[in-house]
């Protein structure tokens, strides 16, 4: 998509996530020029989700303004007011929990509409069983849910965008799947850095996972 104020050439991409101060779904926006920022949908009106995520204002008033616990219990009840947001109940047990910032510093990229190429080191390469995952083992009936989970064995593989070295810049990571007969151990290892083509598919009624047989070393 163009963004008016920003480069011609600035190249910018939209995925789910999940807030990390709040845990709602959100849609996560970057770009070559370095913006990052979270809204609620994925179009217009483009409403920022931290201007209603009381979690988000919390850790911005004690990281970046320093202020303390009575001072942010202020501030959240005056911000509730102006933006008719109504704060949990046990928002005053969030806030005696916070010991010192909290960094953003990994980003899970959640699977949408299309395909992506990415890049990223292997953090995690894991045996997985389906049927155990979601509970149905020994259920025939429960097996024909797994779409094409149930046709052969799978691993999960963790990959994680490099350090930028940028400090608390976050950091996209991606979970996907390669069946057992396509894995390659000598480029699927921890450490290795790996451009990968993730596939979407749908399973388990609608639930959405990435899936890859296209992958190399960087």
């Amino acid at each position: 998509m163009a963004v008016p104020t920003h480069r011609e050439d600035c190249q910018t991409q939209l995925f789910p996530w999940r807030c990390p101060d709040c845990g709602d779904r959100v849609y996560f926006f970057g770009c070559t020029c370095g913006s990052r920022v979270f809204f609620d949908t994925p179009g217009p009106p483009w409403d920022l989700h931290s201007d209603h995520c009381i979690h988000f204002l919390i850790r911005e008033l004690r990281e970046i303004r320093g202020l303390n616990d009575n001072e942010i219990v202020r501030m959240v009840r005056e911000h509730a007011r102006e933006t008719n947001v109504t704060p949990s109940k046990d928002i005053h047990d969030y806030i005696d929990n916070q010991h010192g910032p909290k960094k953003l510093s990994v980003l899970e990229v959640l699977p949408g509409e299309d395909d992506q190429m990415t890049l990223g080191v292997v953090r995690e390469v894991n045996k997985v069983n389906f049927e155990k995952r979601f509970g149905i083992e020994g259920t025939p009936l429960g097996r024909q849910f797994l779409g094409a989970f149930k046709h052969g064995v799978w691993k999960e593989i963790i990959i994680r965008e490099p350090d930028k070295g940028k400090g608390k810049e976050p950091r996209y990571q991606f979970t996907f799947y390669v069946k057992d007969n396509v894995f390659d151990s000598s480029i699927l290892r921890r450490g290795n850095i790996v451009i990968v083509h993730l596939k979407i598919i749908r399973v388990m009624g609608n639930k959405r996972f990435w899936v890859s047989e296209d992958f190399r070393e960087a």
